[in-house]
């Protein structure tokens, strides 16, 4: 029945911001933080909160804080009202261990990915 369906076109209201391989090789490799910097993402949603999103859902995993030399990042994460995070819940079965949620998002706007 799924393959009877017409092809759906995505939703222009929609907006998805990927990372690629050459977006990580662009950014400071002084100290590697995974596949976005503080100071990228700080642009990122800076650029994001023009167009005033009613959200924007963060699908990368972050489980250190800001670093201290970024205050407003952090600030940026905590107080946004329509930023969601998400987390890796740990799994015993295939012993991953998990991957915790940014301790700068509070636990209402918290997701998990798994």
């Amino acid at each position: 029945m799924q393959r009877l369906r017409p092809d759906e076109q995505p939703d222009s209201r929609l907006l998805v911001v990927t990372i690629t391989e050459e977006d990580v090789q662009s950014q400071s490799q002084e100290k590697p933080q995974g596949s976005l910097s503080d100071e990228s993402l700080l642009k990122l949603l800076q650029q994001l909160e023009i167009y005033q999103p009613q959200a924007i859902g963060l699908d990368i995993y972050r489980d250190r804080a800001v670093k201290p030399e970024l205050p407003e990042l952090a600030k940026h994460l905590h107080n946004s009202k329509h930023l969601s995070a998400v987390c890796r819940v740990s799994d015993r079965q295939s012993e991953h261990p998990g991957i915790k949620s940014p301790p700068e998002i509070p636990l209402e706007r918290l997701g998990f990915s798994d």
